[in-house]
């Protein structure tokens, strides 16, 4: 039953980035809402004993898949459009709950230098990322900034629990969150609208893939 879910979520993926390519929004908004609850499906079908932290992550990323999907969610305004502060809010709860598991399931981590490396290099990305970003962010700037946190302190926890056991995929799966999420962001702030879609998703969908089979 869990290639079932597999296939389904994969056939639902190509689509929609087919429709994403394609600018076919209807289609679009019609199966984005479906990839996180198939994905789901089959994380709770392959895994041993599935984690509810980790089910609760991405019930939070299909939260924010409908309120960013939906129109004029993602479109730079005065005031922030309250369907991107929802997303904006799922999606930070959903790295809360990746943060937890990652901690809980490490008994030994690794070296005090790497992980001291790895916050060094995180520390430097948030500081580019917020340097290119705050002249467009306005009334998002304090949302913005403690989403960014949350993000880089996610995509932290990801590769050093990733390390310490042995699961390369899922520092993998954080860094693919951040170059989605930076990716939208100078979508929504800059204007950046050429195949934003399809790179948004394509990169969304690779880092959710890898955190969920990181934790089978």
């Amino acid at each position: 039953m869990y290639l079932l879910m597999l296939v389904l979520f994969l056939l639902c993926a190509l689509v929609h980035l087919w429709a994403s390519a394609a600018r076919r929004v209807t289609l679009r908004r019609i199966t984005k809402p479906l990839l996180m609850p198939l994905l789901l499906a089959f994380y709770i079908l392959s895994a041993a004993r599935p984690e509810p932290l980790s089910a609760a992550a991405l019930l939070c990323g299909f939260v924010g898949d409908v309120a960013l999907v939906m129109p004029g969610a993602e479109e730079k305004r005065e005031k922030p459009h309250p369907l991107l502060m929802a997303g904006l809010g799922a999606f930070a709860l959903g790295h809360l709950c990746y943060i937890a598991v990652f901690i809980r399931g490490v008994t030994r981590w690794p070296s005090v230098w790497t992980m001291v490396l790895a916050a060094a290099a995180l520390c430097l990305l948030f500081i580019k990322i917020f340097l290119e970003l705050r002249p467009h962010m306005g009334a998002l700037m304090p949302t913005g900034t403690a989403y960014l946190l949350v993000l880089l302190t996610m995509a932290f926890f990801a590769g050093m629990s990733g390390v310490a056991g042995g699961a390369p995929l899922r520092g993998m799966g954080g860094l693919f969150f951040i170059l989605s999420d930076y990716i939208l962001a100078r979508s929504i702030l800059l204007g950046e609208r050429r195949c934003t879609h399809l790179a948004v998703m394509s990169t969304y969908l690779t880092a959710q893939t890898l955190l969920v089979l990181s934790l089978l």
